[in-house]
């Protein structure tokens, strides 16, 4: 039951408001920590879901040799035995598993920090000041861009202010309400503008920033009369706009306009197609559909005009990318007999195409595009980055441009919690998983610590791997010799918490001396198999706050916590079950019905553990 408390300040005073009482967590383990992840990877390679290793320079190349069982996970069934990680033993597996989030928030939610690649289709990269901007076209809700930020092309984060993590939002002053595709992005002056399709009409919106939000003053589309999709527009040294984009007429083609920037409208008058199908590769068997010429892109070199699009249906394996030049940005083009530049048979991967193209800031060109998910799927699509070369040819006065595989990046975003992720993606395989460390169904399943120098409370966030049957882990001490019962969890059946919430146990060691503690899956009748999420042990001197937090502003003192100002404070247990919600006060005490352990306190100071010892 919740309790509600108006504390009276306490008449003992803590003291004078210095700081904050470090409280040290011997042990601290979250198996969801890039540590981990970088240390799994560096002993064992894993292997996707067709057999192939991950990491095949791995120390320990012969381990983890089962495949993922499901989606793109790399760390499911990775089994290992007497392996040392860091400074523990262990016998068991790394896998991931659905849980519950706490609901105080990400700082206390089972989050897959590992990065995953980036499903963004139609994809465009804004490079400026050394960074780059990354949106597509994505899955999920809700609708509109998302963007990504780097600085190295490989490793993205969100990059907006905007708490949804959009740039642009359905019905927030933009126009559409289905079919968010294909961003672009110019600068003009100090005004960013953001070109893009919607309800299969393409649209323009403006932002001080270049990370939005993006809106319009009048909410309308560029050319409501007939459907255009695919936008890129391009401003010519002589100050003139060019609006390209793909117009549908028993089929997709790219045409171009002169483009007002005053009004956000095209010169109909000035309308020209730019492409027909005259090269085989625009139109392979492997998917029937009709012509498609599709996501422009345009640049200007040395006073010639190249022109880069993709040709096939998308879901098509043979969806590739060619180019084509001009003398002027209304054309006519002529295709390179090269053509295509990025297609399945260069980059190894089907359905590669529709992106841009862009250049850092040492002018070094690359392609950004998508590729289908794998052999099979086409959603959700992903995203690739290649570097271009451009060699000049005398002959013709042009560059002939090709695709560097031996550079091409797969870029891999890592969000910092659960809610980022389902931003970027709401739907990939992975983005609501935790890691946990895997004890097997039999006695070696276990999990051993260093020796330490004493104990005070462990807690585990942990749950059975049986929907039906609960079971138990074995806590033991090493001592004269041999490892000694210390301890037994008893751990409920999955099944009786909803949506797969982690069970969260605790046991005072209090060891005053030094001591050498394991879990061992030996105690069970029948051994199920054990998952635990994040294991801490705590000193047992002083209560505090962990000496790594974010929030030095409260001080407590036995069980009195005290900040700085009068606030409302709220304590939790760690499984996010509201204990106790106070009024404005500055001082108050936990009641001495609580045990020893860690609870979670939340205010306006900010939320935080804290670790009480008496």
């Amino acid at each position: 039951m919740q309790l509600r408390i108006s504390f009276i300040l306490l008449l003992v005073s803590i003291g004078s408001f210095t700081g904050f009482q470090a409280q040290n967590l011997l042990i601290s383990e979250d198996f969801s920590s890039s540590a981990w992840e970088k240390e799994l990877l560096r002993l064992n390679p894993g292997n996707d879901t067709e057999g192939k290793p991950i990491n095949p320079d791995a120390l320990n190349p012969l381990a983890y040799s089962t495949p993922a069982t499901t989606g793109t996970n790399a760390y499911n069934n990775l089994n290992s035995t007497g392996l040392y990680f860091e400074k523990y033993k262990l016998n068991g597996a790394i896998e991931t598993l659905d849980v519950l989030p706490c609901p105080l928030g990400d700082q206390y939610t089972h989050v897959n920090s590992s990065p995953i690649e980036i499903p963004f289709a139609d994809p465009t990269i804004y490079s400026e000041n050394g960074k780059f901007y990354l949106a597509g076209t994505r899955p999920g809700s809700p609708l509109g861009f998302v963007m990504l930020e780097s600085t190295d092309l490989k490793e993205w984060t969100l990059s907006t202010s905007d708490a949804s993590g959009m740039v642009l939002k359905a019905g927030a002053g933009s126009y559409g309400e289905s079919g968010f595709w294909a961003p672009q992005f110019l600068k003009v002056n100090s005004t960013y503008y953001m070109t893009y399709t919607a309800s299969e009409h393409v649209a323009i919106a403006s932002s001080p920033t270049l990370n939005g939000l993006y809106t319009q003053s009048n909410i309308t589309s560029i050319d409501p009369d007939v459907k255009n999709i695919d936008s890129y527009l391009f401003k010519d040294d002589d100050g003139k706009y060019y609006l390209y984009h793909v117009r549908f007429n028993k089929g997709n083609f790219i045409w171009v306009a002169e483009f007002n920037m005053a009004t956000g409208k095209i010169n109909k008058q000035t309308l020209k197609q730019c492409l027909t199908k005259t090269q085989a590769w625009e139109a392979t068997p492997a998917y029937e559909s009709n012509t498609i010429m599709e996501g422009p892109t345009v640049i200007k070199k040395n006073g010639i005009y190249y022109l880069f699009y993709s040709a096939n249906h998308f879901q098509s394996i043979d969806y590739a990318v060619g180019y084509a030049t001009a003398t002027s940005p209304m054309g006519p083009w002529t295709k390179h007999t090269g053509n295509p530049i990025i297609h399945r048979s260069i980059v190894g991967e089907n359905g590669s195409g529709h992106g841009d193209l862009f250049f850092d800031q040492h002018d070094n060109p690359y392609y950004v595009y998508h590729v289908h998910r794998n052999e099979t799927t086409v959603a959700p699509r992903r995203t690739r980055i290649v570097p271009l070369t451009f060699s000049f040819n005398s002959s013709t006065g042009k560059y002939d441009i090709s695709a560097n595989v031996n550079g091409l990046i797969i870029p891999k975003v890592r969000a910092t919690g659960q809610a980022q992720y389902k931003t970027i993606e709401s739907n990939l395989t992975g983005t609501q998983k935790a890691v946990a460390f895997r004890f097997n169904n039999n006695e070696s399943g276990m999990f051993e610590l260093p020796e330490l120098p004493h104990a005070g409370e462990m807690t585990l966030h942990i749950r059975n791997g049986n929907q039906t049957s609960p079971t138990e882990l074995a806590l033991e001490k090493y001592e004269e010799g041999n490892w000694q019962s210390l301890h037994t969890f008893n751990l409920q059946n999955w099944g009786a918490y909803s949506n797969f919430r982690d069970e969260i146990l605790k046991y005072d060691i209090n060891s005053t001396t030094p001591v050498k503690l394991r879990l061992i899956n030996n105690i069970a009748t029948t051994k199920r198999y054990i998952n635990l999420y994040r294991i801490d042990i705590t000193d047992n001197n002083l209560s505090g706050i962990p000496k790594n937090t974010k929030h030095k502003n409260l001080q407590i003192s036995g069980r009195r916590i005290r900040a700085q100002q009068p606030v409302s404070f709220q304590v939790f247990d760690l499984s996010g079950k509201s204990l106790i919600t106070t009024g404005e006060v500055q001082e108050f005490e936990l009641p001495g019905t609580w045990g020893k352990g860690m609870y979670i306190i939340k205010s306006q100071l900010g939320t935080e553990k804290i670790i009480i010892t008496e």
